[in-house]
């Protein structure tokens, strides 16, 4: 199937055949070895590790002794409501009548 090894082989092109079968003409997709090559999943590299048993890691002290800025405390602040706004408004525009009976015009 594919070689495992690190070594690339070089880019190679295949001529599709062509088949005449019953008064039609179909191709038959002929796949490169290179085709082949890309057509599998990646492995996994060597140096990454597996999932960790605990989900519990350890925080740097310097971390857990950080103070946030007035600037940053003042941008973790959510956004006010625009004005006008209402929390159980519709989200679908409400048509007048007159709107709806309206003729273009030229």
């Amino acid at each position: 199937m594919l070689d495992q090894s690190n070594e690339r082989k070089p880019l190679t092109f295949t001529r599709l055949k062509t088949t005449v079968s019953s008064n039609r003409r179909f191709t038959v997709p002929a796949v490169s070895h290179r085709i082949e090559e890309l057509s599998q999943s990646k492995k996994v590299h060597s140096d990454i590790r597996k999932p960790r048993s605990v989900p519990e890691w350890s925080v740097a002290v310097t971390a857990l002794k950080a103070k946030a800025s007035p600037r940053l405390k003042e941008l973790a602040q959510p956004r006010p409501c625009p004005a006008g706004w209402e929390f159980n408004r519709s989200p679908y525009s409400v048509v007048t009548k007159a709107a709806l009976s309206a003729l273009p015009s030229e």
